[in-house]
């Protein structure tokens, strides 16, 4: 994907946003095109869910709770993106942090216990 586009998609999501935040006939407008979204794809699912053989096929329905919920969205946009990078870069840290504080007091119980070594306590 070029990276003219995603700063095009980028754009115009922070403009839905800032439409969204500020309200009035932008924003319902902006709403109605949502829900019109969602309808067409919830019936198109559930046409494809039929299928050939006429009996539905088990599949995780919207609302539902699932191991992948925190990284679905209803919208074809890329709000959810900016959520997922931050829990990622949040975890990275935690885990770097927890290293370092291991990495310490490995360190400090080597320096007692060549201290104790080093005054002939064993």
């Amino acid at each position: 994907i070029p990276f003219d586009v995603c700063l095009a998609s980028i754009k115009a999501e922070f403009k839905r946003r800032r439409d969204l935040k500020k309200g009035g006939s932008n924003a319902a407008k902006i709403l109605a095109e949502e829900d019109c979204l969602r309808r067409s794809l919830e019936s198109k699912s559930s046409t494809e869910q039929l299928g050939n053989t006429g009996v539905e096929v088990d599949e995780i329905q919207t609302g539902e709770s699932c191991l992948a919920s925190s990284f679905t969205l209803l919208r074809p946009c890329i709000s959810g993106v900016e959520s997922i990078l931050r829990t990622g870069v949040s975890a990275a840290a935690c885990g770097i942090s927890l290293y370092r504080k291991v990495a310490l007091n490995c360190m400090l119980s080597c320096y007692n216990l060549a201290t104790l070594y080093k005054n002939g306590l064993r």
